[in-house]
């Protein structure tokens, strides 16, 4: 009997494009490249990536829930966000790695924990997704104890709490020019905080925008269920935001109100804006489908993914301008698609 391959919870490609990462539920990273001289020859003007690094960066067991990279003055690094740490490597360090020994982080960090009885502490929580403010040298992460924090990358030290409800986080995205921090939980709210005083300004609930038929029924987290998914254009002037009752809305950030809602067949889990396109949004969710969609909310594609539960998101740019989009699912697979409509590779660990 074939072994079950790990979950891919999280994927992200490195800024020049030419690298795809894939982050397990065993806590290893896969790292994939795509050879910018066979461009044009393959589907969609990509051809199918080469696996050239797999390194178990975490403890066994310690999944790996977020991706980003971040430049620093130690260089590029590979940030990835898990179960009981952050840790970021020089990006150069993980290439020449090859595996399966990774090489020791120069950036490690570790969510405040609980203070307990007799000086007792709490169990580590799990960091679900992470933002970077390349120009503040910030880096935002979202935990599972229902805080968010922002660490300096230079310092490695905490320099702000976004003090939640004690439901868990799921999702954050950054407005570096706005500065304002978004983040989506199991309570159900969006929450709009200012970076500089770690204050939430402004909540957004389905059941706030029930003005707006942008409701659905019942479920964890209230009406419209939890927020596993939020997502900022480039102009940081659209939001949108995903809940656990399988709907996507989207949201003038100016004014806070609903422009359309996108009804899906399972709660999404991840959603960005198209690269080059304020106006056109992808999404995946607990189900196999990748769909793109008007900011308005017409259904303009809906591809399949080769898992039954789509859990991880990244859009990339290869030499050539194609933007391949990668899909991590719980079938341990990766799916690459150089279209909307249907899926050009499936990767397998």
């Amino acid at each position: 009997m074939q072994k079950a391959r790990p979950a891919v919870n999280a994927v992200a490609y490195s800024p020049d494009g030419s690298h795809l990462v894939c982050g397990t539920a065993l806590g290893a990273l896969h790292v994939w490249h795509f050879d910018s001289d066979s461009e044009g020859e393959g589907e969609g003007g990509v051809l199918p990536p080469t696996r050239t690094t797999e390194v178990q960066a975490h403890t066994v067991g310690c999944a790996v829930y977020a991706l980003a990279f971040a430049e620093t003055s130690a260089g590029l690094l590979l940030l990835s966000g898990a179960d009981e740490e952050i840790c970021g490597w020089r990006w150069a360090d993980v290439l020449a790695a090859g595996g399966p020994v990774c090489p020791s982080p120069v950036l490690r960090l570790e969510n405040p924990r609980t203070a307990l009885r007799r000086g007792a502490l709490g169990q580590l929580s799990e960091t679900s997704a992470l933002g970077v403010d390349a120009a503040a040298g910030t880096l935002y992460s979202a935990a599972g104890n229902g805080d968010a924090y922002a660490w300096d990358l230079s310092t490695q030290k905490r320099v702000a709490t976004f003090a939640g409800v004690g439901e868990p986080l799921h999702t954050l995205a950054l407005c570096a020019t706005r500065r304002t921090l978004v983040t989506g939980g199991e309570d159900g709210a969006v929450r709009l905080w200012d970076v500089r005083t770690a204050q939430c300004g402004h909540v957004v609930t389905p059941a706030t925008l029930a003005d707006t038929n942008a409701t659905a029924g019942g479920g964890g987290g209230g009406v419209g269920g939890w927020c596993g998914s939020v997502a900022v254009d480039d102009s940081e002037t659209w939001l949108v935001a995903g809940w656990g009752d399988a709907f996507l809305c989207s949201l003038d950030l100016n004014t806070r109100a609903c422009v359309a809602c996108m009804p899906t067949a399972a709660a999404p889990t991840a959603a960005a804006f198209e690269p080059g396109s304020d106006y056109h949004i992808i999404s995946i969710g607990a189900e196999s489908g990748l769909y793109h969609w008007t900011l308005t909310g017409e259904l303009e594609t809906r591809g399949t993914c080769s898992s039954s539960s789509a859990l991880g998101l990244a859009i990339g740019k290869t030499a050539n301008g194609t933007t391949p989009i990668a899909v991590g699912g719980a079938a341990g697979t990766v799916d690459i698609f150089t279209d909307t409509s249907h899926r050009a590779f499936t990767l397998c660990l």
